[in-house]
């Protein structure tokens, strides 16, 4: 995941730099698509810029998305092949890496100086993040508890986006400080 992530940030900082011709047919097809929509009386909020490197984050985050998905059927199928549980066991194991936290870190502040080049790279690094703490709230319940409540936090997070995907982040993140699968994998030994 990790090499799949650097592999992204290098792409979209490449692409960010020097803009395929794709991409910049793209970026010409949605500035016409913005001037219409004036024209017709909507009120654009966003600025020019701000609209190619939210594209070109989007696309980023796309494609690895999809990567990762057929990777993930990939080693369900081997899994089911030859090791039917050690697949969940991975997938519930997943944490991010505490250096990770130094480029998220700047990414943020970043945004807050308003670096185009930081809204391009947020949703790879969201992406990622968001997946560690995916995997901590499913690990935290068993069985076909922890693949409902996952699907549901999925379910909720696309549909408010602003609320929950800062939390499910911020529990990425903090189990990599405060080790909650630890925590309750001892808590739950106790009460058995």
């Amino acid at each position: 995941a990790l090499c799949l992530l650097l592999t992204a940030t290098a792409a979209v900082i490449f692409c960010y730099y020097f803009p395929p011709y794709f991409l910049i047919q793209e970026y010409r097809l949605f500035q016409s698509m913005m001037k219409n929509m004036k024209t017709q009386g909507w009120v654009i909020l966003m600025q020019p810029d701000q609209a190619k490197a939210i594209l070109l984050g989007i696309q980023a985050a796309s494609s690895l998305l999809a990567t990762i998905m057929s990777l993930l059927l990939a080693r369900g199928l081997q899994a089911k092949l030859f090791y039917p549980e050690g697949f969940q066991k991975e997938l519930l194991s997943f944490r991010i890496y505490t250096l990770t936290l130094i480029p998220f870190s700047i990414i943020l502040l970043g945004l807050y100086q308003h670096s185009m080049l930081a809204v391009s790279l947020l949703p790879i690094w969201v992406l990622y993040m968001a997946s560690a703490g995916y995997s901590t709230i499913a690990s935290l319940f068993s069985g076909a508890q922890s693949m409902l409540l996952t699907a549901l936090l999925i379910v909720v997070t696309l549909l408010l986006p602003r609320i929950f995907v800062p939390f499910i982040v911020g529990v990425g993140v903090l189990d990599n400080f405060m080790h909650f699968r630890k925590k309750f994998n001892k808590q739950s030994s106790r009460g058995s």
